[in-house]
């Protein structure tokens, strides 16, 4: 009954870890709707088994029964496949592997005390738990979206380490004195070996971070430099009217002594547009976002693409300014660069941007029909360098939990972002 307990046990626990560890493409509450009613079916089918079959099979057929169920579950839930669903798939039957050699390990040095287990294995549940809530999945959550290299090599090692534990070394640690010292060395090596891994993760996303910092720094620079010289060329056509205004004001003086009300209306008129041009369109109120608009509109103008904008922003936002406006920098670079590729005539872009009830933004732009998605309706392209913007609107989305959707339909594409 004991050993029927620890495998009820250990498969709760697994099917808990591999909850937190798969990155799903489902909301939340279907998500975990989904684990539990699969976690439920796998303890009912042990628990028929075990009275059909008896502990010592039960414990032979466990990973056909367990693993491979799970595994599927993990595919359709994940939102990444390959070689990243299967690191994350292997990380999570480590760490619940390592929580059973913990505990059998206590509970053979303790004379199989039965207290002593089930505090070790609380213990070291709630200990990996936090672990893996606090450090490993803030990290792993980044890296899976920018890394994209080296997860065939770590998914073998830690497939070694599973092989090894499960079929190498089949008995249970606790019952077994070499299953108990073994498995536990080698869980230890393992741990060295994530560590290593979790200091790789690190290292790449604080090396991302500074080309994110000086991304932004870059785009507030040159948003900010081309607001300035708008600005600069605005003050230098206001200073020409007004030197010319008293020769315009002697004109229109003219015009009105010989009743020539017509043209004088005309001369008006031409005056106005004259003054209007000199206008600094303002698209809103915080500062680098506005100087954002403005350096992409204005470049989208130069190469005649035509601009419909309607942005509603106060000047206080509940968000870090410079991180959203890197993510309009990027939609609204893709968005240029899509138009480039089409005739004059087709070139559009619209623009949409409120803040109540809550920051909605959408950015659409015509463009060709070969835009490519994958498995999880991201835009993706085959040239060099090419998605980073894409994954830096993503990065963004997954850190303030906002909805995203890329969408291409009728001749236009379309990014939506809801915080």
């Amino acid at each position: 009954m004991l050993e029927l307990s620890v495998i009820l046990y250990m498969t709760f626990v697994g099917m808990s870890i591999n909850l937190l560890f798969i990155c799903s493409r489902f909301s939340k509450r279907k998500t975990i709707f989904i684990f539990f009613i699969t976690t439920i079916v796998m303890i009912m089918s042990l628990i028929i088994l075990w009275d059909i079959l008896g502990t010592n099979y039960l414990i032979k057929i466990y990973t056909l029964v367990i693993h491979i169920p799970s595994i599927l579950i993990c595919t359709y839930i994940s939102r990444y496949r390959g070689w990243k669903l299967i690191f994350q798939i292997l990380s999570a039957v480590s760490f619940c592997m390592i929580i059973q050699h913990i505990a059998g390990l206590t509970y053979y040095l303790t004379n199989e005390n039965i207290l002593a287990l089930i505090v070790s294995y609380f213990v070291s549940t709630i200990t990996i738990f936090l672990f893996i809530i606090y450090y490993i999945k803030p990290i792993l959550l980044k890296v899976l979206l920018y890394l994209n290299h080296g997860w065939f090599f770590m998914c073998i090692v830690m497939a070694i380490y599973y092989i090894t534990i499960i079929y190498l070394i089949p008995t249970y640690a606790g019952i077994e004195l070499n299953s108990t010292i073994l498995k536990p060395v080698i869980s230890l090596i393992m741990i060295g070996f994530y560590t290593l891994i979790m200091f790789l993760f690190t290292s790449t996303l604080r090396e991302i971070e500074t080309k994110n910092n000086l991304n932004i720094l870059e785009i507030q620079t040159s948003a900010l430099q081309s607001r300035i010289n708008t600005i600069k060329t605005t003050e230098k056509m206001i200073e020409m009217e007004r030197h010319d205004l008293r020769h315009r004001l002697k004109t229109l003086e003219n015009l009105i002594i010989n009743k020539k009300y017509d043209v004088a209306i005309e001369f008006i008129n031409s005056s106005q547009e004259r003054i209007d041009k000199c206008d600094t369109v303002s698209w809103c109120k915080p500062p680098i976002l506005d100087a954002v608009f403005s350096s992409y509109f204005e470049e989208a103008k130069l190469n005649n693409i035509n601009v419909d904008a309607k942005i509603i922003l106060s000047q206080e936002l509940n968000i870090n300014e410079s991180e959203l406006a890197i993510v309009i920098a990027n939609a609204l670079e893709n968005a240029i660069n899509a138009c480039l590729k089409l005739p004059i005539n087709q070139r559009k872009i619209k623009c949409k941007v409120i803040e109540k009830p809550t920051i909605m933004l959408e950015i659409l732009n015509t463009c060709c029909e070969d835009v490519n998605f994958d498995d999880n309706s991201l835009p993706i392209s085959n040239k060099n360098g090419h998605g980073i913007g894409v994954q830096s609107i993503i990065y963004f989305c997954n850190k303030y939990n906002a909805i995203y959707k890329f969408e291409c339909k009728n001749g236009w594409f379309s990014v939506q972002i809801i915080m």
